[in-house]
């Protein structure tokens, strides 16, 4: 089954005139890369897109990293579609509404300062696990300390709300403390789910990791 994001952004009065091509956003962030995407080929890609396009909604059947409804998002209505889970995260933090007036001006920092209370609880709990890098190592110490982070696969974090990427994946591609940062974040997302800030935390969060 796809997953789909719908343009929930309000759109001015449509202008059947409107180029395309001249008005997208050429700025709009690329949240990840991968072979595929059309941030490269936008120019070509909305060409044709202009071209065509009369009125009505216009629907990307294959959204990938969704940079085609961040770019023209803002322009015309929407429809992005794509089988993976995480395409429709990043079409919703692309095309929902921010009234951020509705949240604290420090609201990033709001954000930090809930997983880093998050972090401190863990550490707390665990005060054994502690893994340096702050030292020279030679490159056997190193792999070392990377298969130490590697052995927690093999420990009990029931008593954690999230602890998928310390258990799964400390000293793999993210050591133990870039992967409790991740668990964190992705708890406080958890906190703001029924918001539009929900989809821009593990966007966010995917775009460090990828």
């Amino acid at each position: 089954m796809s997953r789909t994001a719908i343009l929930e952004t309000l759109i001015p009065e449509e202008d059947l005139k409107l180029d395309l091509l001249a008005n997208y956003d050429k700025s709009v962030p690329h949240i990840i890369k991968y072979m595929g995407s059309k941030r490269n080929i936008l120019d070509f890609v909305i060409e044709a897109i202009n071209d065509a396009y009369q009125e009505g909604k216009l629907c990307d059947l294959f959204g990938g990293t969704s940079i085609l409804s961040g770019a023209l998002g803002k322009l015309i209505p929407i429809h992005s579609n794509d089988i993976q889970e995480y395409s429709a995260i990043l079409a919703k933090t692309y095309l929902s509404n921010y009234e951020w007036n509705k949240y604290p001006s420090n609201i990033l920092d709001e954000i930090v300062e809930k997983a880093s209370k998050y972090i401190k609880s863990v550490k707390k709990k665990y005060p054994d696990l502690v893994f340096s890098y702050s030292e020279n190592k030679t490159i056997k110490e190193f792999v070392e300390l990377e298969k130490q982070q590697q052995e927690l696969i093999k420990f009990n974090f029931d008593n954690l709300s999230h602890h998928l990427f310390i258990k799964y994946y400390s000293g793999t591609y993210w050591s133990y403390q870039q992967c409790l940062w991740i668990d964190a974040l992705r708890k406080v997302a958890d906190e703001y789910e029924n918001t539009s800030i929900y989809y821009v935390i593990l966007s966010s969060v995917t775009s460090t990791i990828i």
